[in-house]
């Protein structure tokens, strides 16, 4: 899977599978999303990516299914950058950039998608999933994100760091 981030509406997630006669076929997963930069698949097939143009974090299943936006996780993210999903807990976990490298309005969040808490309506664009917590605000432009069985690692562009939190 991959992500085709464009600087304005037009973006697009993407994945490809090897044919029988060795090419690959492309299929569109998401389209007309606005930046998505990164993307992860969890242990059960689903896959979720960051939307950094409208700041949301979204999730369809694969193949892809009904809707070509997926469904809305969290929304109102401050430039939501890179994600990861623990493959044991399935808890999805990103970073948001903020305002950029110099000031520390970044945080390193995390969502958990399997605890009932997502308000599902006839509205997809309200399907916002509650219960997101922040595990670390006031970093400085953080970007890239890790985990182990304990910790959430990632870097801080804007002071050259890297850092942890328990999950």
């Amino acid at each position: 899977e991959w992500t085709n981030a464009p600087p304005a509406v037009g973006g697009s997630v993407k994945e490809a599978y090897r044919a029988s006669d060795g090419g690959l076929t492309e299929y569109t997963l998401a389209s007309n999303d606005t930046n998505p930069t990164s993307i992860s698949v969890d242990n059960i097939g689903l896959l979720y990516w960051t939307n950094q143009g409208d700041g949301t974090i979204r999730a369809a299943g694969l193949p892809f299914q009904t809707d070509p936006a997926g469904t809305i996780l969290a929304s109102g993210q401050s430039a939501p950058t890179t994600l990861v999903v623990d493959p044991t807990t399935a808890q999805v976990y990103w970073t948001n950039n903020g305002t950029g490298m110099g000031s520390p309005t970044g945080s390193v969040m995390r969502c958990d998608p399997w605890i009932g808490r997502m308000t599902l309506s006839s509205n997809p664009a309200a399907d916002v999933l509650t219960g997101c917590v922040a595990l670390a605000n006031g970093q400085a432009g953080p970007w890239g994100i890790a985990l182990d069985a304990t910790y959430v690692y990632w870097t801080n562009q804007g002071d050259g760091t890297v850092r942890r939190t328990t999950k």
